[in-house]
Formats: structure tokens, sequence, C-alpha cells
């Protein structure tokens, strides 16, 4: 769900997210050899809200978005990679087309190296103009083996072991992991609902079907426009909400969108998205293994 959205002078990305049903038709069949390594880490960029890290892919080096939120590898389709088949993503706007294409090698520092790869292909170039930046591709967090930790005071990201948890005495959440996307139970105004954790996401959204009891006072107009890999849309709606989220209270401000396709894809009701980058939190250790968070 590759969105951008323009708030006065500021941009917010919202992304991409696969369909599932593309998943099982393509994916599940490929094996996935790859190599990480414990205890390294790589630096990234924080650019209008999005994480990026240098990789390099069939040779060519670039920059890419680290995305919690996409369960998969997308490359930029002026890479010109053949395609061996078409393909549909599900995003917020709707179905959009992609291409089903064979990546040699893709190496992310020392905690990622892939070869012999699946990955689907866009044009990203609507994300090139956003950050000024070389994208070739969107990694999803779960390709990453192992617990990955996310150090913002030091903009880096890591692959740590189970005796790193112990040693820090981290406080923990479970999550859910529906198609390599993790979900968590948060709550929204008293409420209980399930939101994506979003690295990919400069902005917070929350499904229109979840403001229902809102007061009119919290939902403002925004004659900004929200951007997408598809086109651009206008009249965007924001609205301020009380979020409880890993025990602790703050006001938020989240922009109105129709999960409905989201919620199909993933067979579960998503009450929202969360962008990382939004939250102030020091560090988040993310295991996708054990289906738990872990944050100080």
């Amino acid at each position: 769900m590759n969105l951008m959205l323009t708030l006065g002078e500021s941009k917010v990305n919202i992304k991409y997210l696969k369909s599932v049903l593309t998943i099982i038709l393509t994916v599940s069949y490929f094996a996935i050899p790859y190599k990480g390594i414990s205890n390294a880490n790589i630096p990234f960029q924080l650019v209008n809200g999005l994480m990026i890290v240098d990789a390099e892919l069939n040779g060519h080096q670039g920059s890419f978005i680290f995305d919690t939120g996409a369960s998969d590898l997308l490359v930029d389709n002026s890479i010109g990679l053949p395609i061996n088949s078409q393909v549909e993503f599900a995003t917020i706007s709707g179905l959009t087309n992609s291409g089903l294409v064979s990546i040699g090698n893709l190496k992310v520092g020392s905690i990622l190296e892939i070869s012999n790869y699946k990955a689907f292909t866009i044009d990203l170039q609507n994300l090139k103009d956003y950050t000024s930046l070389n994208i070739l591709g969107i990694i999803g967090g779960q390709m990453f083996n192992g617990i990955v930790k996310v150090d913002f005071m030091k903009k880096e990201i890591s692959i740590v072991t189970e005796q790193s948890i112990i040693h820090y005495n981290l406080q923990s959440s479970p999550i859910v992991i529906k198609e390599g996307v993790p979900i968590i139970a948060l709550r929204i105004e008293g409420k209980s609902c399930n939101f994506i954790l979003d690295s990919g996401a400069s902005a917070h959204i929350i499904d229109n079907t979840s403001i229902a009891d809102f007061d009119n006072n919290q939902i403002l107009q925004s004659n900004k426009k929200l951007i997408t890999a598809e086109g651009i849309s206008e009249q965007i709606k924001v609205v301020c909400a009380n979020m409880t989220f890993l025990g602790k209270d703050s006001n938020e401000r989240f922009i109105i969108q129709d999960l409905k396709i989201i919620a199909e894809e993933l067979n579960m009701a998503i009450g929202g998205i969360l962008s990382l980058t939004s939250l102030k939190l020091d560090h988040l250790y993310m295991d996708f293994t054990n289906k738990r968070i872990y944050y100080q």
C-alpha cells in the first residue's frame, strides 16, 4: 500500500500490502535460501518518516525501505528484471498489477543475504520523488531471520539472540502474525482494536468503521493530497483520538481510510495501521517466530 500524504509542508508515506492470494499462489512453493548474522547491525536513515537502508541487488547499489508491514520483497521495475508472470497486490486503493520476478542476490549489510529469490516488481517512482533517493525496493521485516531490533536512538537495525532479550529484562507483548504482517491489540478511545505494526508507514491510519462513535469535533477535514503508486486522492480526513499502546496513553492523529480490503486479505478485523516511526520508542524488538514484541 504505498501511499503518501502531504500535510502542510510535511509528507507522509503509508505503503502497500501484498495480497494473500498472491502469496499462496506464487510464493509458498519457492525455497528461500538466506543467510543472517546475529548481533550484526546496519544503519538506517529516517527520511520523511521512512526507514531507509542501503543494499545491493544484483550488483546494483541503492536504497531500500525497511517495512514490517510487508511480508516479502518488492523491487523497482526500472531494474528491468524479466517478468515470469503477472500477479495482483491488494492496496487500500484497490488491486494493482505487479510482476513476479527472480533476483540473483540481495545483500543488506551483514545481517541479510538471499539468493535465487522470488520478488515482485512495481513502479516505485513516487517513492523516489518522495525521498529524493534511488529507491530500488522494499524489504519485508519477516525476511530477516531471528529477532529484529530497531534502535531508534542510534538509528540501527540488528539481529539479536534470545539471550539479549533476557539480559536486558525487557517488557513484552504478544502479537499476531498474518501472512508475515505483525498485528497487535491496542485501545482507541477505550475500545480494543487490531493494528498493523508498520515501519513502512510514516503516519498512523484508522479504519473508517472504527470512528463511528467518535465526536464530530474530533474529525478534521484536510485539503491535502494522498499520493499512491496508483494515483492521487483528494479530501483527506484526519481524526485525533486517545490511544493506549504498550501500557501508555497518548493522543494521536490518524488518517481516516477504508481498510476493508486489507481486513479481507488478512481474514481479520483491522482497526488501523500503526506507524512505528511516529511512536516515541527508544528500542523495539520484533520476534516473528515466537510472536512477541519487546520494548523499553
